[in-house]
């Protein structure tokens, strides 16, 4: 069921969608908002995840922006044993729960690379070929 808002439409209280919201003109949340779940506390938009369907789709020819307007910072994370992948036409870099991280395609730095070991290991850089 489609519950259609044409013009500009505001909400006060936490707001649970369970199948389809259409804003035509223009939205805005006070509350906590809930995509397929409860709104959770202190989390203003909880997507659910079922069936790893939990996907954020950007549509269109334009380049797409995910911006975070703080001066604090902005961390992208996995709570969990999951990993990381940012994946682009040409390669992807994953980064798993233990911090390693793959990179698929070409790597370039520019001016240096630091290697660090651990404080009981010794730094090295392994070179091998397929």
């Amino acid at each position: 069921m489609a519950i259609p808002f044409l013009y500009n439409t505001s909400f006060s209280a936490n707001i649970t969608v369970a199948n389809t919201l259409t804003v035509g003109g223009t939205g805005s949340f006070a509350g906590n908002v809930g995509i397929g779940i409860a709104p959770q506390t202190n989390r203003k938009l909880s997507i659910q995840n079922v069936d790893a369907d939990n996907e954020l789709e950007f549509y269109g020819t334009d380049f797409t922006n995910i911006y975070s307007r703080t001066n604090s910072g902005m961390a992208i994370e996995v709570i969990g044993t999951g990993y990381i992948k940012l994946g682009a036409v040409g390669g992807s870099l994953t980064i798993a729960n233990s911090g390693s991280a793959t990179f698929t395609g070409h790597v370039t730095a520019t001016n240096r690379i630091t290697v660090a070991g651990s404080a009981t290991g010794s730094p090295y850089l392994d070179f091998t070929q397929a």
